[in-house]
């Protein structure tokens, strides 16, 4: 990891504008033939999907390390310039077209110079736009950045995904591999810091996502942004695929709720249990009749009548000394 190397890239695309194409199941219903012409950030697995969707990334984000070992020959094929994250980097050794960077941590929250290093902010995008702001990019437009996830547990944990993927555009995606639970409440104040910082040197972050969830940055419907052609048959289109992201979405969060809600369930049944089991027990003890006649202990060879009357026969010598004194 040399410092040098990541100078190269200061202030590279000073002026132009970029498209960041995240990984959400949005990008299976866009008309993405149009960035073939355009600069793209790619991150993760987008390797993916590249034959099905038509472009190639010129630039490659990637700082979680189960996703870079999942696809380290993938990514390291990729014929892309590859920005891998310190914490990732033992699974992709430097290359010519493969550089490591520095993670950051608070109180950082936003990193200007990427040679110094990148703050995380709980998810790859983040990092993805101090590299592009690092570069000089005016404008950022995100796609696929869907930002509703289907998950068991708390953020950050980490689960083994059972069946089809139904968070990100391939259903091979995670599909019997660990992945790490998002945390969107994180990202999206990483996300509020990203987009203060590009507005505080005149730059700006746009979000054509189809149908993203995320309420940070400025919303752009992707066919005018990037002015595509389209009729009324493609806003129809779109239309339908923005109301049924929003069900999904709705629907994705009920699930949360009710998991969280059994999850509780649960942990007040087993306090309840315990608590139950401790009763029971200071009870037992509080009512047994032979904790208070427990056996004294004697003298060895001794009987406890033998005991007493010793103390007795002692007792009376004494007082006999005391009388005929």
């Amino acid at each position: 990891m040399t410092a040098s190397r990541l100078a190269s890239f200061r202030n590279l695309h000073r002026g132009e504008s970029c498209v960041l194409v995240c990984n959400g199941p949005s990008l299976n219903v866009m008309d993405l033939s149009f960035l073939k012409d355009r600069t793209v950030i790619g991150l993760n697995k987008i390797h993916l999907g590249l034959k099905r969707f038509g472009f190639q990334p010129r630039y490659l984000v990637a700082v979680n390390p189960r996703v870079v070992e999942q696809g380290s020959a993938q990514i390291a094929a990729l014929p892309a310039i590859k920005f891998i994250g310190a914490r990732a980097a033992e699974h992709l050794g430097e290359a010519e077209d493969i550089f490591h960077f520095p993670i950051l941590y608070p109180p950082v929250m936003f990193s200007e110079d990427l040679c110094e290093g990148v703050r995380e902010g709980g998810t790859v995008t983040h990092a993805a736009l101090q590299i592009a702001h690092y570069m000089g990019f005016a404008e950022v437009a995100i796609i696929g950045m869907d930002h509703r996830f289907v998950f068991v547990g708390a953020p950050h944990e980490a689960h083994r995904l059972e069946g089809p993927d139904p968070n990100h555009f391939s259903p091979e995606y995670f599909s019997g591999q660990v992945w790490d639970n998002p945390d969107l409440a994180r990202s999206d104040d990483s996300y509020a810091v990203a987009r203060a910082m590009f507005a505080a040197s005149g730059r700006r972050i746009v979000d054509a996502t189809l149908g993203g969830g995320c309420t940070v940055f400025e919303k752009v419907y992707y066919r005018d942004y990037f002015g595509l052609p389209y009729g009324r048959e493609e806003r129809l289109h779109d239309l339908l695929v923005k109301l049924s992201f929003r069900a999904a979405g709705a629907r994705n969060a009920a699930e949360r709720d009710k998991a969280e809600a059994r999850s509780i369930t649960a942990r007040a049944k087993a306090i309840k249990a315990a608590e139950s089991r401790v009763t029971r027990l200071v009870g037992k003890f509080a009512e047994d009749p032979a904790r208070d006649k427990a056996p004294r202990k004697t003298a060895p060879g001794r009987s406890r009548g033998q005991g007493r009357g010793s103390r007795k026969a002692t007792a009376a010598a004494k007082t006999s000394v005391r009388v005929r004194g």
